[in-house]
């Protein structure tokens, strides 16, 4: 099952046998309870003229396949369906249900809250995710769309291990790693940690436990090369000119190879047991995607060139990490 294979590639890179590499991404493990097989497409076609359309496209699972030992929640569970004014439809196959939701807006127009998921917690479902689009002209001839996704539900439990902790410390000038420092160091280093994982633009979560098994290099060199700015830049942010371009460098190879040394370790997993059900989690894949009237000048997205789509991945848990998600797009129409 795809969700039992996300949720196990969480513990895999754990790095357990590994204090640094639980500094990283111990908090992964804990934030994710990955029972979604629903996922939400989200597309934004912008006009010449900046008007704009927006199409929400929800999946859930058939209505046979959500009981069982591994539940699956009911599309209802995982998004707060869009109502009017929005134009609604609803199809079922033995793929599964699609409410398809689409609406018409104008240049200078924002929606708020048409893009709302919820997440599992022991009381129950809770909205936990939600956010606002906008497409404004910027400047003559330019138009921009703007998304931000905002974490409103609980806070997915960290799981910042005090040892990793003390091996950064280690790693640091005594005169200068008070633990307070090193505490706000190890919080940015997950959440950089946490996006890796959970996008935006892609997620890794969804091709690391294949390459990991399979070609434990190549994994490697992804990480190591996503990581390194976040793990340079959260020193840099935390201690400035305290520490030289050479030391900063070498903290952040150690910190990378320690993890990376561990990535190949075996897990531990046994296949029987379902993933941790009693913390905050959505786990559903999202899809947004914005059509540009005209020449992409600048993104934090992908660009797909054959249609002139601006794209990206996550999951909505990657918003829950203290700062809000922020997708952009800006292009120069024809």
């Amino acid at each position: 099952m795809k969700a039992l294979a996300h949720a196990y590639s969480l513990q895999l890179l754990r790095f357990s046998g590994n204090r640094s590499g639980a500094l990283m991404v111990g908090v992964c493990a804990a934030v994710l309870t990955l029972t979604g097989c629903s996922r939400g497409v989200v597309g934004s076609d912008i006009a010449a003229n900046g008007d704009w359309t927006r199409k929400v496209e929800l999946h859930g699972p058939p209505p046979d396949k959500t009981g069982g030992m591994l539940p699956i929640p009911k599309l209802e569970e995982s998004f707060v369906i869009p109502k009017a004014p929005w134009t609604v439809t609803k199809t079922t196959t033995d793929q599964g249900d699609v409410i398809t939701c689409k609406r018409a807006l104008s240049l200078g127009e924002s929606l708020k809250r048409d893009v709302v998921c919820k997440a599992k917690t022991e009381s129950g479902y809770v909205e936990a995710m939600d956010n606002e689009c906008s497409v404004k002209q910027t400047a003559p001839g330019e138009y921009t769309y703007r998304e931000v996704l905002h974490w409103s539900g609980p806070k997915p439990k960290q799981m910042i291990e005090l040892d990793a902790v003390a091996h950064l410390k280690a790693l640091l000038p005594a005169s200068i790693a008070t633990d307070a420092s090193v505490r706000r160091v190890a919080e940015s280093v997950t959440r950089e940690f946490g996006l890796l994982l959970l996008g935006p633009p892609d997620p890794l979560i969804t091709t690391i436990f294949t390459q990991v098994m399979m070609n434990p290099e190549l994994a490697m060199h992804r990480i190591s090369d996503r990581l390194v700015d976040g793990i340079d830049r959260a020193l840099k942010t935390e201690y400035g000119n305290k520490l030289t371009d050479v030391q900063r460098r070498t903290v952040v190879e150690k910190l990378l190879k320690a993890a990376m040394d561990s990535t190949t370790q075996k897990a531990n997993i046994d296949p029987t047991k379902a993933p941790n059900s009693k913390d905050a989690g959505v786990g559903v894949a999202l899809t947004f995607s914005v059509k540009l009237p005209g020449k992409i000048i600048s993104t934090n997205g992908n660009i797909d060139r054959s249609s002139n789509e601006v794209y990206w991945g996550l999951y909505p848990e990657a918003a829950s990490f203290g700062q809000d998600i922020v997708l952009t797009a800006t292009c120069r129409a024809k």
